[in-house]
């Protein structure tokens, strides 16, 4: 277990030196400072800035979880496997807590501006509102993590990895949003596990048993990511593909 942990630790320290983590900070201050001019002039909604803030910090997450798993084959990932008593199960559980911290940090960051905003634009701090988000970030962080591990042991692939995760989590809702009236009356979208979370959230109003049930999705990603990728063969990962 203590490996796991430094391993889990080590990647996501790792993950927080990469570029694009230092390029969001710096948008995400933008942002918080956009937020500030907005607080102090007449149009004060914390609320709703916050909830922007949120959307593109789940997109981050999405990026920092497709990389951690799809660009494993250019860090070395079945080169650590052989040459350590972790086995891949293990690895997935190390993974997933390094973009769990990262997720966590996100939350922070967005929880902070928000009472910030709040404070600075004379509004009522909503204490549910910050507990649900948290709680949300956290189970996104599992949730990503499981959909980015049953991916990229399909694909062998960042790019494919990381394309398919955003098409799965971002794109394919509002996809749907726009065909659904020729599906019938069947609102498919709103029977979507990270969907139905996300509107729970956006109310303060979380069910357990919306939290279950992706839960449940996440771990039979987690196990259907596991056992894909001991079935898969390891000469499929190729030179092309450590390069990506």
């Amino acid at each position: 277990m203590d490996r796991i942990l430094f391993i889990g630790t080590f990647k996501f320290k790792e993950n927080i030196k990469q570029n694009n983590t230092i390029y969001f900070l710096l948008f995400s201050l933008i942002v918080f400072v956009c937020g500030i001019v907005r607080q102090c002039g007449t149009n004060k909604n914390a609320s709703g800035t916050f909830l922007i803030f949120v959307a593109l910090c789940n997109i981050y997450i999405i990026f920092a979880a497709a990389y951690m798993f799809g660009n494993e084959f250019s860090n070395g990932m079945y080169k650590q496997l052989a040459t350590s008593n972790i086995n891949s199960f293990c690895l997935i559980i190390s993974k997933t807590i390094a973009v769990e911290l990262t997720s966590v940090l996100m939350g922070v960051i967005a929880i902070g501006y928000y009472v910030v905003w709040a404070i600075v634009g004379n509004e009522k701090i909503n204490v549910s509102d910050i507990v649900g988000v948290f709680i949300f970030f956290v189970i996104l962080a599992f949730y990503i993590s499981q959909v980015s591990a049953l991916l990229s042991a399909i694909f062998l692939n960042y790019k494919l990895t990381l394309i398919s995760v955003a098409l799965y989590t971002l794109v394919f809702p509002y996809a749907y949003v726009i065909i659904r009236d020729l599906w019938g009356s069947i609102d498919l979208i709103e029977k979507m596990p990270m969907w139905r979370l996300t509107y729970r959230i956006r109310i303060a109003d979380i069910h357990v048993v919306d939290i279950a049930v992706i839960l449940a999705v996440s771990v039979l990603y987690m196990l259907l990511g596991w056992i894909i990728e001991q079935k898969s063969d390891f000469s499929r990962v190729n030179g092309d593909q450590q390069d990506e």
